[in-house]
């Protein structure tokens, strides 16, 4: 495996939400929660267990689409995840870190955020120092549009967030709070996400939010952001409803703090009282039973709050583990404490996935793993919180990638009444940037869709879960997706798929798309045979309710695929 810690040392030389607690207005909770962890982590116990006095523990930690970062108590910040955009404040790099590295350039800082888009722009991270400069790493197509300036992915000061009260990174749309209450915006204009009624879906510098003032909280989510004002009510712009001006939601006061998900358009409150109210589109707040004592509160695609009591709860999706509780459900509005976590002093959510910081010093993660961000060394989901290793260690250790522990599917492909027509698939002939050795199938699944008008065949040189074959690889994993349809050219009329030969390519009415994946995303073979290859061919020799196989001859110009191939078609 290659030595993580040599190339990142190299590199150095040359939300979503906001991370800070909004409980305490915009007058630096932040601060104060940093502070307070800071004093409790330096008498804790180390997380050997074995009594010695920890010198270094996580205060705050931060959650991003597929990498988390923690700011430490002696003001520096660690990472770990994805780094494709830099997400490690160093030079992008498709090597992931599954366990933390330190981000160079980070001094001082007492807050931390983390957010971006799920897409192609990837993840950003600011922190604010002790003297009130905001630093920013990770994606530099999230930092400010400028003319003349070219923001890299190391941690750069932004001079005109200096003295900021709060920061929000959400999924396209950054924004902060200027020291005398007004917003400031940056990023994407979709659904009017900037406020100013500019919906035309460009990227904008520096753009004052209109008719928001006072302003002492932020929460961000895709294309939408709210503001929490001096006087506890809440004020939200973009899409919360298509293309909103700010608005004050009707019905809520005293409010303390709030959370927005990146994946929908909900918002959340946490009231004097403790309680929690949720709305949408309709911007009818509800209140959220089953949860008491609430002082922090998270979001993305499902939601979490932390107790005054150090408790953490969720709810929402759950397919991933990320609710904590040791299942995996894909709805679930019970409010269960996660499980086996200690006592937190802050959290956070991403995508899938969320982490706390626990009065120890130590951090936990629960959830999706897909590219390390539960940063415990391997990268296999976890219904239940486990530790992030290594982090508190003066000088941390070579990070690892993960690859020698990837998710698998916990039965092996049955090959068992593979029809006399079909020939099991050993070796497929490959070549792809992407692929890491051979193309040694391990498992091969298939469904058909629309009454058998399109099938779906995915080949893996990993064991693939039969009820998800749709799901990405990891690590060194690597899949190849074929997509079979028949139609007439002339009418559209779609008809079941049969036996015979698919082409790749446009004006065929036998057509076969194909699609390498990676942990990285997909590339479509498609798209690269109209750059001068030919098109290639898909035979299928045999199709029934159970199989469906044949023989690949694909070859565009990065990459070849050929010789037989067989799946079993899952109902």
């Amino acid at each position: 495996m290659r030595d993580l810690r040599t190339t990142l040392a190299s590199a150095a030389l040359l939300l979503l939400v906001p991370a800070c607690d909004s409980s305490e207005g915009g007058d630096g909770g932040g601060k104060k929660e940093a502070a307070a962890s800071s004093e409790k982590s330096a008498a804790s116990k180390s997380s050997d267990g074995k009594g010695a006095a920890a010198t270094l523990g996580a205060v705050q930690v931060a959650a991003g689409n597929s990498a988390a970062c923690a700011l430490m108590s002696d003001g520096t910040a660690r990472c770990w995840g994805r780094n494709n955009k830099g997400e490690h404040g160093i030079e992008p790099s498709d090597i992931d870190a599954a366990t933390p590295v330190a981000v160079p350039g980070v001094a001082d800082a007492t807050d931390i955020w983390m957010g971006g888009d799920s897409g192609s722009s990837g993840d950003m991270a600011c922190v604010r120092t002790k003297a009130g400069a905001i630093r920013c790493w990770g994606s530099a197509a999230n930092k400010p549009k400028a003319d003349g300036k070219k923001w890299t992915s190391a941690a750069e000061e932004i001079p005109e967030l200096n003295g900021a009260k709060d920061v929000a990174l959400g999924g396209g749309t950054q924004y902060a709070i200027l020291p005398d209450g007004s917003v400031t915006a940056w990023g994407s204009t979709a659904f009017n996400a900037i406020g100013d009624g500019d919906t035309k879906s460009h990227d904008k510098g520096l753009t004052k939010v209109p008719g928001v003032s006072k302003a002492t909280a932020l929460a961000a989510g895709q294309n939408h952001a709210c503001a929490l004002l001096e006087d506890g009510t809440v004020t939200c712009w973009g899409y919360v409803s298509p293309k909103q001006a700010p608005k004050k939601i009707d019905g809520l006061t005293g409010v303390v703090a709030i959370g927005s998900g990146s994946g929908n358009s909900d918002t959340c409150a946490i009231t004097k009282d403790e309680k929690v109210h949720c709305w949408g589109e309709q911007q009818e707040p509800r209140e959220e039973e089953g949860l008491t004592g609430a002082t922090l509160m998270r979001a993305r695609n499902h939601k979490c709050v932390m107790t005054s009591a150090g408790d953490v709860q969720c709810w929402g999706y759950g397919d991933r583990g990320q609710l904590g509780t040791g299942e995996t459900k894909g709805n679930n509005r019970d409010k269960t404490p996660v499980v086996d976590l200690g006592k937190a002093v802050h959290m956070d959510v991403g995508m899938n996935f969320a982490c706390a910081a626990l009065q120890s010093g130590d951090v936990k993660c629960w959830g999706w793993n897909n590219r390390g961000q539960l940063g415990d060394g391997t990268l296999i989901d976890r219904s239940k919180p486990v530790m992030v290793a290594g982090l508190t260690e003066k000088t941390l250790p070579p990070a690892k990638d993960g690859s020698d522990q990837p998710q698998v599917a916990d039965v092996a492909m049955d090959w068992s009444g593979l029809p006399d027509k079909c020939t099991k698939p050993t070796k497929i002939e490959a070549k792809n940037e992407y692929l890491v050795g051979d193309f040694d199938v391990q498992s091969a699944y298939a469904t058909s869709r629309g009454d058998g008008k399109y099938v779906d065949v995915n080949l893996a040189t990993y064991p693939m879960d039969p009820k998800r074959p749709s799901d990405g690889p990891r690590g060194k994993q690597f899949q190849l997706n074929l997509s079979f349809g028949k139609v007439n050219l002339d009418s559209k009329e779609a008809f079941p798929v049969d036996v015979g030969e698919y082409v790749l390519s446009f004006k065929e009415e036998r057509k076969v798309a194909s699609t390498v994946r990676h942990k990285s995303g997909s590339s479509t073979l498609m798209r690269l045979s109209l750059e001068g290859a030919s098109p290639g061919t898909v035979t299928i020799d045999h199709l029934d309710d159970t199989w469906v196989c044949g023989e690949l001859k694909l070859e565009a110009k990065a990459s070849k695929f050929s010789g037989p191939f067989a799946a079993r078609i899952v109902k």
